[in-house]
């Protein structure tokens, strides 16, 4: 549903969409967008992970990598949950990438309808390339969810922005 709003996206599916060309991507990307499982590790945040094709994308992962993509859209289900750790420190995806420059994170701190998913995130891409940021194309995707609907309200509840871009 993406594909044509983007010039010259890079994407990658089953099988090809592996631990090892994902972070090669995210590496240089300036808005990248992962359609993935996500799981929460709430006993070790550093091994809250994305399943790919060949297994898990853990946060400590991204970390050793120093994988930033400039933006970055995580429709995964408790991709945007961090957990709290001794000195009341907070460590999850979000948490990780903008430490590492990321400058925007869409991410879902709770479970996500995978098909009831796509409106939103196809009217929150046609907003980023009109040259919105990411929170407000999320705000301007939500407008278009039916509320009325409870899987499309859980979606509309369920994805919060992170940062500046």
């Amino acid at each position: 549903a993406l594909l044509e709003l983007h010039d010259r996206p890079r994407v990658l599916v089953p099988p090809a969409s592996t631990v090892a060309a994902v972070a090669d991507a995210l590496g240089g990307a300036g808005l990248a967008h992962l359609a993935c499982h996500g799981r929460l590790r709430s006993d070790n945040p550093t091994f809250s992970s994305l399943l790919l094709s060949d297994g898990p994308l853990t946060v400590h992962e991204l970390h050793l990598r120093g994988i930033a993509p400039h933006r970055m859209v995580l429709a995964a289900c408790d991709s945007g949950a961090d957990v709290s750790y001794e000195g009341d420190e907070m460590l999850g995806f979000v948490s990780a990438l903008i430490a590492r420059g990321t400058a925007g994170v869409i991410a879902s701190a709770v479970l996500i309808p995978d098909l009831d998913t796509v409106t939103l995130m196809s009217a929150l891409h046609r907003l980023v390339v009109g040259g919105a940021t990411l929170a407000e194309a999320l705000h301007g995707a939500r407008s278009q969810i039916d509320r009325d609907d409870p899987s499309a309200f859980v979606t509309w509840c369920a994805f919060s922005a992170f940062g500046a871009a």
